[in-house]
């Protein structure tokens, strides 16, 4: 009996030997704070920068364009929500957040598709818009620092990490962009302000079981 337990503790001590510790993963909402803060900030900076749009206080009055701005807002934020928990094997069991931004963003193209068939608007010629070039500027800082931390962390889901990335970025551009921009013309909205976010997503899907492989 003596001997088996002194195989068992050398078997446990020769195990641990090399054994230096290991650094616990910060809790998601550590990294959705930090995230937020430097988002929102860098988004007000730039709307600041690039001058609000001037008559953002007759559509303040605007109660359609109010809703847009909470929707995609609101998009945003549940989807920066689950990113965060993304990071962490298997979501700490719920998955269930998904089914929010999911919602959210599909509810918003329903809306797309209903402004599409009963407004009035020219198809835009599709080239490199100066718009577009805002919505890389809008981009660009929270989508480097979101991507870093999402690469810091042990996510098991990299399709489902790569579209909630790209909705909490393209919602937080688009929402700039519509504080800033003029025109409300559906096919500018669209074509200029969505489109480059939308090539964002896709591309960063292909590529997300590269960019978030552990």
């Amino acid at each position: 009996m003596s001997n088996k337990k002194q195989n068992t503790e050398s078997l446990i001590a020769s195990l641990s030997d090399n054994f230096s510790g290991i650094k616990v993963m910060p809790h998601p909402i550590r990294h959705l704070a930090l995230w937020s803060v430097l988002a929102v900030s860098y988004t007000l900076l730039i709307i600041i920068f690039l001058k609000i749009r001037p008559d953002l206080s007759d559509k303040l009055e605007n109660p359609n364009y109010i809703f847009e701005l909470l929707q995609i807002l609101a998009i945003s934020i549940s989807a920066a929500f689950c990113s965060s928990w993304l990071c962490v094997p298997d979501m700490r069991g719920q998955k269930w957040m998904l089914v929010v931004p999911i919602t959210l963003f599909v509810a918003f193209s329903l809306q797309i598709i209903l402004r599409t068939t009963m407004e009035t608007h020219d198809l835009p010629h599709i080239y490199f818009h100066h718009c577009s070039m805002k919505s890389i500027i809008f981009g660009v800082i929270p989508a480097i620092a979101l991507f870093l931390m999402s690469t810091r962390g042990k996510t098991t889901h990299p399709i489902s990490m790569s579209l909630m990335n790209a909705l909490a970025i393209g919602g937080m551009g688009y929402l700039g962009l519509r504080i800033i921009c003029m025109s409300d013309n559906i096919g500018h909205l669209y074509g200029y302000h969505l489109l480059p976010y939308i090539l964002f997503g896709i591309i960063i899907s292909l590529v997300g079981r590269r960019i978030y492989r552990w």
